[in-house]
């Protein structure tokens, strides 16, 4: 099953509300805020889709935010996307 790349600004707070964000309403941008992290992405209120540059940015700095702290769990000898014997956990 494929997943559909978020286009606008409510399909954008849906997926950062499914990692586990909190929208925030702010001025002129709604922030998705990362409780464990203390950060936060803007997300313009643009009338229909996102510009694709913006849209790639936000949906980057999303997917960073939320899984750098899942990154950092995952020990240094199973980076290479194999399991090492030698690794001990």
């Amino acid at each position: 099953m494929s997943t559909k790349t978020p286009r606008t600004r409510r399909e954008v707070l849906k997926y950062g509300k499914k990692l586990g964000g909190v929208v925030v309403e702010g001025g002129r941008h709604t922030k998705i805020y990362n409780p464990d992290t203390g950060r936060s992405v803007p997300v313009p209120r643009h009338p229909g889709d996102i510009p694709r540059g913006t849209l790639g940015s936000i949906l980057k700095n999303l997917d960073a935010m939320f899984f750098v702290a899942v990154v950092l769990l995952i020990p240094a000898c199973m980076l290479a996307g194999a399991i090492l014997y030698s690794c001990r956990m």
